[in-house]
């Protein structure tokens, strides 16, 4: 099986006071993804959340997310 990561994008929402932005955070991470197997294609996107300066980015690992997230939905 192969995974392909298409693109990483960070998400973020505007905070608002008395109609106003405050502030600016990451509400969490979107990771597009292609996986092929054989004669399958697939593609997705993935949202990773929680503590987003903890997530790891690199490319294995995320091709090991993907996977199992991929495994665990069918």
């Amino acid at each position: 099986m192969q995974v392909i990561i298409n693109g990483i994008t960070p998400v973020s929402v505007e905070t608002y006071a008395d109609g106003a932005p405050i502030a600016i955070k990451s509400e969490h991470i979107q990771v597009d993804f292609t996986l092929k197997n054989g004669g399958l294609i697939l593609k997705g996107e993935v949202e990773l959340t929680g503590d987003l300066e903890k997530i790891n980015l690199s490319l294995p690992s995320l091709r090991e997310t993907v996977l199992n997230y991929v495994k665990e939905s069918f």
